[in-house]
């Protein structure tokens, strides 16, 4: 991207897309907001991660998945 053919407004919009899509990209869900997300059971999320189908982050003792891991489930 050459930012001396850019207006302000141009880099501003710019910016503001690729923040947000990282911000998507990074969110996390819950087990139970996962298993909502893809209408299964909270047991059902906890087989997709012994399966290796969803990986888990651990944060002290809650655990929780890549949304868009879980999103790209229902396809």
């Amino acid at each position: 991207m050459l930012l001396s053919n850019m207006t302000f407004d141009d880099f501003a919009t710019q910016l503001e897309k690729t923040f947000d899509l990282n911000r998507k990209s990074n969110r996390k869900v819950t087990r139970k907001e996962a298993a909502k997300m893809l209408s299964v059971s909270v047991p059902m999320i906890d087989k997709l991660i012994r399966g290796k189908k969803l990986k888990k982050y651990k944060i002290g003792s809650k655990t929780l998945l890549d949304a868009s891991q879980v999103e790209s489930l229902l396809s």
